[in-house]
């Protein structure tokens, strides 16, 4: 009786500190709450149903401006504390609060931190926003939103962010004293930091920004998405870490017919990806940081994904597709291995190629 009256007031503390830590900030609705509802790929089976019922409806909460004073910043994980409790815009989802407990809060107060004084920072990075993808559809957004008033801020990043991040950074005209990195491994201590949430939950982003920010970077690049040259790309992850296709040469064999080329995104600069993309009217590839760049892809254009059987979790480029205004296909694969983050695919080339002559009628 003792253990579950202990649990008990444990949990209710958890659950109590975090809304008495609201009295003391300053939250602005820059986004009033929505709701995400996906369409159905174009070569939808019922009998795959469970592979996208996590994102067909989605409820997205408000988009805020949080002002927090005295904020606590671990700069690895982007999660910020204050007042003994971790400020919920800074989590990637509401759901994982729960691995921010006591000991991280502690340790929050224990460890020694660098003070950083002076300016109004601005916190839009998240733990995995260090990878391609993630930058392009957690942080873009979040700074899109405030485009007009972002040189207001000097925005807090970890020094490893120094690659297609600042790339990607351009549109918005970033005065480079307007960006202050930090060592990864720091704890931090910031007099005045502005939390901007996620613009839905991560990846999950309103169809209407979605589309805008295809915008700022078409106009900031000047393309012209009604070109006549369009094309049709394979995304391959062959010099990549991890997560391949085995059978590639079958599959490369396959797409020639139709005339598509082979693109290793990771090859080009950023502001080359944004105009492959652009010109592309059909893209395929498997899960993976390179078929992000559908962002860029012109509306009514095509992609087709390789998914791995029993993955329900990861509806990324589902929903980014719909929201785009682009149809969906996808292939159910077989892997070896069961975790969705570094299984190889083996691709049924029958059922390839019957999708693609589907996709080119």
């Amino acid at each position: 009786m003792k253990e579950i009256l202990r649990s008990i007031y444990k949990s209710f503390l958890f659950e109590l500190i975090p809304h008495l830590s609201n009295f003391f900030l300053q939250r602005k609705i820059i986004l009033p709450k929505f709701t995400l509802t996906r369409k159905l790929p174009i070569n939808y089976k019922p009998e795959d149903y469970k592979s996208f019922e996590g994102e067909l409806i989605r409820e997205c909460n408000d988009v805020t401006l949080v002002r927090v004073k005295n904020a606590i910043l671990n700069i690895h994980q982007a999660i910020v504390v204050k007042n003994f409790s971790v400020i919920e815009e800074s989590l990637m989802h509401p759901n994982i609060r729960s691995q921010y407990g006591l000991k991280f809060l502690v340790k929050s107060y224990l460890k020694p931190k660098n003070l950083i004084h002076g300016n109004q920072f601005l916190l839009v990075y998240n733990h995995y926003a260090i990878g391609y993808g993630h930058w392009l559809s957690d942080v873009i957004p979040r700074l899109y939103m405030i485009r007009d008033c972002i040189n207001d801020y000097k925005i807090a990043l970890p020094k490893e962010y120094n690659s297609f991040h600042i790339k990607a950074l351009e549109p918005f005209d970033i005065a480079p004293d307007n960006i202050l990195y930090l060592e990864a491994d720091e704890w931090c201590k910031i007099d005045n930091l502005t939390i901007v949430s996620h613009v839905g939950t991560t990846c999950n982003v309103k169809d209407s920004i979605l589309q805008s920010v295809r915008k700022f970077y078409y106009d900031h690049y000047k393309i012209n998405s009604l070109k006549t040259v369009k094309r049709r790309i394979y995304v391959s992850r062959s010099k990549t870490p991890r997560r391949f296709v085995l059978n590639e040469i079958e599959v490369i064999e396959l797409l020639k017919k139709f005339d598509f080329e082979v693109i290793h995104f990771q090859e080009y600069e950023f502001q080359e990806q944004i105009r492959i993309a652009s010109e592309t009217e059909i893209m395929i590839g498997l899960t993976g940081s390179g078929l992000n760049n559908m962002m860029f892809m012109p509306s009514n254009s095509k992609v087709l994904e390789f998914k791995m059987k029993g993955d329900y979790h990861n509806l990324h480029y589902f929903g980014f597709a719909s929201g785009l205004e682009l149809d969906y296909y996808y292939l159910l694969c077989t892997t070896v291995g069961e975790d969705r983050f570094n299984s190889d695919f083996i691709v049924d080339i029958a059922n390839l190629e019957a999708t693609i002559t589907q996709m080119i009628l």
